[in-house]
């Protein structure tokens, strides 16, 4: 599920630093409605506003290839990648 996360590495007894990172929130625009959208990658919100509504500032969407003819604006900071191939937003 999209959210923080901490990663430790325990080798021979000897814990690592934990390392804490965000999980990308996931945007699919030909995934079908009548599943649970959670914004995993393989339940993935079917909108762009969806994601950047879920997505914590600064964090990650991964869009997989598709279309939206939704244009919108993005008021806060974060990476939008295309995962898959190419994702068009708008027009």
């Amino acid at each position: 599920y999209p959210g923080f996360y901490s990663l430790q590495v325990i080798a021979n007894g000897n814990p690592s630093a934990g390392v804490t990172f965000y999980s990308p929130v996931w945007v699919d625009f030909n995934y079908s409605q009548s599943f649970p959208q959670m914004g995993t990658v393989s339940a993935p919100f079917s909108t762009l506003a969806q994601g950047t509504n879920a997505v914590a500032s600064g964090g990650t969407i991964a869009i997989k290839a598709g279309h939206s003819p939704i244009a919108m604006k993005i008021a806060k900071p974060m990476t939008i990648i295309a995962v898959g191939g190419t994702a068009t937003v708008g027009q």
